[in-house]
């Protein structure tokens, strides 16, 4: 079958039945506005990821393009590279004619499709806060998929406020719900165990500031991939300075750091900057006290 010249009606129904030719060449046509379809860069990515799902090479390219020319999502190369790596396909250091044809289109904001139309209509703080928290709570239920959409759909919101494309009425910082929806996307790529784009999103200004217990992600990340040694000091430092300035912590949150603070300096981290490996006791007696089980085992161990 020729997917390239199948309706976008044909296609649809090839996707309800799970046919990967059909999901990847709809989201081309959704990302790029082809084939008689309406540039719809929300749905793209959502296709594109169920196609990462089911291991499409043409998926993994789809998702490398968006984030090699921040298409609806903040543009990293690293992430893009990633992508086209797992799809076997070189990097395209250079753009072909055709593709920056297409990469144009997305500086006319015009073309694309606003989540239910908001540019006309304009949003509202509630509306904002009520699509972040369904994507927490979709995080949680582990709908991975749905999380990201919705956070992506916030950050296209927000850029379009910043920039007065939308109208906004509210008494909520337009910035925080970027903090907000990049800090949900980390937490779910870290549950999703991509932790390439797990550290991308914790990057992004304020993100750390608001909820430092992404330290303990990025260095139980750092560890479980066994890491540069350069990295693990540092996420030590941050951890230390975290715990050291009583930061804004649940009492869970800091018994999660703390007992990383005690595992890698049992690892031999932290020695160039004054810490012993004795003193990953009073870390995990530290992270035992705030409830951490994990750091009881660890204690036990180490008497």
């Amino acid at each position: 079958m020729d997917y390239s010249t199948a309706s976008n009606e044909e296609l649809e129904r090839l996707v309800n039945n799970k046919d990967g030719d059909a999901i990847c060449e709809l989201g081309e046509r959704c990302m790029y506005g082809t084939g008689g379809h309406e540039m719809n860069l929300t749905r793209a990515y959502q296709l594109f990821h169920r196609g990462e799902k089911m291991g499409l090479p043409r998926a993994y390219i789809g998702l490398g393009e968006m984030y090699r020319n921040g298409i609806r999502l903040a543009k990293n190369e690293d992430v893009a590279k990633q992508y086209y790596k797992k799809a076997g396909v070189p990097y395209p250091e250079r753009e072909s004619a055709l593709q920056q044809q297409k990469n144009s289109m997305f500086q006319t904001p015009s073309k694309i499709q606003s989540p239910g139309n908001l540019i006309s209509e304009g949003i509202t703080y509630a509306e904002i806060k009520s699509k972040l928290d369904s994507a927490e709570q979709a995080r949680m239920g582990r709908d991975y998929c749905r999380a990201g959409i919705l956070c992506m759909e916030v950050i296209g919101i927000a850029k379009d406020v910043l920039s007065g494309a939308v109208n906004y009425s509210g008494s909520g910082d337009v910035e925080d719900f970027l903090t907000e929806a990049n800090w949900i996307l980390a937490y779910a790529a870290f549950n999703e165990q991509n932790y390439l784009e797990m550290d991308h999103y914790l990057t992004f200004r304020g993100v750390l500031e608001a909820h430092p217990w992404g330290a303990y992600l990025k260095a139980a990340a750092h560890r479980s991939m066994q890491s540069p040694p350069a990295l693990l000091e540092q996420d030590l430092q941050m951890m230390f300075a975290i715990v050291s300035g009583n930061r804004n912590l649940s009492q869970d949150e800091r018994g999660d750091i703390c007992a990383m603070i005690g595992d890698l300096i049992s690892d031999g981290y932290g020695v160039n900057f004054g810490m012993e490996a004795g003193m990953a006791k009073s870390y995990y007696e530290e992270a035992m006290n705030c409830g951490n089980e994990y750091a009881k085992e660890r204690y036990q161990e180490i008497n």
